[in-house]
């Protein structure tokens, strides 16, 4: 038979045999006095036994109902004793990590991240960075950087042996126009066509796919993310943002720029990727790959 318990109905269970009162019970834990008396009737109906008599003189265990609330004090102190145990776990991990990101990943996922390993680890050290792929790549093989998030057009990574990755996430990559743009009418574009227009794109691999398809125009070469949204929304550029970047962005919801699909087959999906050196023994590290992962999971 499957059992529908719930904490709170061992607390009440608690709470009644201390003031042997459910309008006393009630009101110190709470809830209303109906509540209560539902929570405790439907417990008693799922365990087959009478845990208290009500009476007007008060509410008080039965003889095998004492038993239950001796079990009862027993579950409730085996949770605390577990919450103990996660806050020790979480007070006693302290030191220090060094972290960079690509700015889509800065701009949608990681400020939560952050905000939640913050708060289950008070004693790490957050050192924190924004970069591009080559560069984090870079510092992580030469030391100067724990973890990073890079973005790269495959799943799969050929990368030096000292490195390992874990993919996190894919996000298409759009090509992004000002709402006054001639292009806004439309819902794709080629990358071959994009190169007839002033283009901003601070990511080396991008510009490098993008010089071979032709002779591309870079208006400006910024990681600044406001700047560049600004530049594309006033129609002097049309940039590059990949869906998780653009998912809650202020300029798409009013319309000041539109995405569009790029329509041939050049560059596809972009996948993110955490990386870290293969020698990196660090808790700290495992711990911030979790929060990340389970942010992307609300994506």
């Amino acid at each position: 038979m499957v059992m529908n318990m719930r904490i709170e109905q061992f607390e009440y269970i608690v709470e009644v045999s201390k003031t042997k009162s459910i309008s006393v019970a009630s009101k110190r834990l709470s809830i209303s006095q109906p509540s209560m008396s539902q929570a405790l009737a439907a417990f008693e109906d799922e365990i087959g036994l009478k845990v208290f008599n009500r009476s007007k003189a008060g509410t008080f265990p039965t003889e095998r109902g004492q038993a239950v609330i001796t079990k009862s004090e027993e579950i409730l102190n085996a949770i605390e004793e577990m919450k103990r145990f996660g806050n020790i776990h979480h007070t006693l991990l302290k030191g220090r990590l060094s972290i960079s990101s690509t700015p889509a990943i800065w701009q949608s996922v990681l400020p939560r991240v952050l905000s939640s390993f913050t708060q289950k680890y008070p004693g790490i050290q957050l050192e924190l960075a924004e970069g591009d792929s080559f560069d984090i790549k870079e510092q992580i093989v030469n030391g100067e950087l724990d973890v990073g998030i890079i973005a790269e057009a495959s799943k799969e990574l050929d990368l030096p042996p000292s490195l390992l990755y874990k993919p996190i996430v894919q996000s298409k990559l759009m090509i992004c126009v000002g709402h006054h743009s001639p292009l806004a009418h439309r819902t794709g574009i080629s990358l071959t066509e994009a190169l007839d227009y002033p283009l901003i794109c601070s990511s080396p691999g991008l510009r490098s796919i993008l010089h071979k398809l032709g002779t591309p125009n870079f208006l400006v070469k910024t990681g600044h993310m406001e700047a560049v949204k600004n530049i594309i929304a006033e129609g002097m550029a049309i940039g590059f943002f990949t869906q998780i970047n653009l998912k809650s962005d202020p300029y798409i919801h009013t319309g000041k720029i539109i995405p569009l699909e790029i329509t041939d087959d050049v560059l596809g999906e972009i996948w993110y990727h955490f990386i870290k050196l293969k020698s990196l023994r660090s808790n700290a590290s495992n711990e911030f790959f979790k929060e990340l992962q389970k942010e992307v999971l609300l994506i």
